[in-house]
């Protein structure tokens, strides 16, 4: 990942609120002090006013249903960004803006993360995240090291965040200083709860040699982030005690996780199909697959082509190694797997039959003659 700093900055910078007339609709615009002032006419709404206000994505109407409901919809401009999240209730509606989370990462991720960071409404909230002095009193505080990685991770992610329109909940909740500030009022919340784990002093725990410390959260905080002193994300999935490794950096994180919404954006019945090894070399060399390098790193690297994604999970501790499909047919994974069989006729392979288009990929699997297990 690029080690320039700008988030560290982020308090230095001059926050100007303005509230621009669009017809009877106030927009607001977060820039800074060495941008020029943003015209309304620069300022395009995703979709429209009246609709995104009245209606959530299921085309449900908001207003004097569901108090508790949530809306956010972004705007974008030549000069800047904003995420507005609204809160209808009956007698009232309560609105707060973000910086869009695009403006902050742009300069170091692909335009795949930056498009699809705008499209789903990830935004950073200034109040989860901290420079580098205020996190160094901290660890400092705890007796805990200063990882240039964990400084790293924080200027660049921290204060990130995703909240689902729909599921009113939070999806994704990046940062170190988060799980610092909030451990007075939310403990519960952050407490490391796993076998996998040796406990450390918090924030922080131990996995083999490696030193985790808390640095997010995704599903609505039922799974944990961590960052560890080489800047390898992990992610622990609290309702299963499962610890995986999930990319060699917060750059890469995104990343990876950009491809998998523009592959389930492609791919409708998009229920994976796992093979216990690895077999990427043999498939990308004979269905001509094409590399996505940049969610690819040292965890996991991914392959795409029309018909088919293949990701290779390499042997990253506590990764094992492996691959994984999600195809646009049937056929597509059958010739897959048959391939990997070539290989090795004992290889394992199993199917989520509960996704989209599980049932019909274990039909076509057996009845090419193949034994396949059933993942739920």
């Amino acid at each position: 990942m690029a080690t320039e700093r700008f988030f560290g900055s982020f308090e230095s910078i001059d926050r100007v609120l303005r509230a621009l007339s669009s017809s009877n609709i106030l927009v607001y615009i977060e820039s800074d002090s060495r941008t020029e002032i943003v015209d309304s006419d620069d300022v395009e709404w995703t979709a429209p006013l009246e609709s995104k206000a009245q209606y959530n994505m299921n085309g449900e109407r908001l207003i004097g249903s569901d108090p508790s409901a949530r809306l956010m919809f972004e705007a974008t401009g030549r000069k800047g960004r904003v995420v507005e999240k609204k809160v209808f209730h009956d007698d009232r509606t309560e609105v707060t803006r973000y910086a869009a989370a695009s403006r902050y990462l742009e300069k170091f991720v692909s335009n795949r993360v930056t498009r699809h960071c705008d499209i789903h409404g990830l935004f950073r909230d200034p109040t989860l995240a901290c420079g580098f002095d205020a996190l160094a009193t901290e660890l400092e505080r705890r007796g805990l090291p200063f990882y240039d990685a964990w400084f790293e991770f924080e200027e660049k992610f921290g204060g990130i965040a995703w909240e689902s329109v729909h599921r009113g909940r939070t999806e994704m909740s990046l940062g170190i200083w988060q799980c610092l500030s909030a451990s007075a009022r939310d403990e519960p919340a952050w407490r490391i709860k796993s076998s996998q784990l040796a406990s450390d002093v918090w924030p922080t725990a131990r996995y083999r040699e490696r030193h985790l410390i808390l640095a997010g959260a995704m599903d609505n905080f039922d799974d944990q982030l961590f960052v560890d002193e080489r800047g390898a994300v992990y992610r622990l999935v609290g309702l299963l005690d499962e610890l995986s490794a999930e990319a060699t950096n917060g750059r890469s994180f995104l990343e990876k996780m950009a491809a998998e919404w523009e592959m389930y954006g492609a791919i409708e019945e998009s229920a994976p199909t796992t093979i216990d090894a690895d077999v990427s070399e043999e498939l990308v060399g004979r269905l001509s697959l094409s590399p996505l390098e940049e969610a690819s790193d040292a965890v996991s690297r991914v392959f795409r082509s029309d018909q088919l994604w293949v990701w290779q999970h390499l042997a990253f501790a506590p990764n094992a190694a492996k691959t994984t499909l999600v195809a646009r047919t049937p056929q597509a994974v059958v010739d897959a797997v048959k391939i990997a069989r070539e290989i090795d006729p004992s290889i394992g392979v199993s199917v989520r039959r509960d996704l989209p288009g599980g049932r019909a990929r274990l039909s076509a699997l057996r009845a090419a003659g193949m034994s396949v297990r059933e993942m739920f």
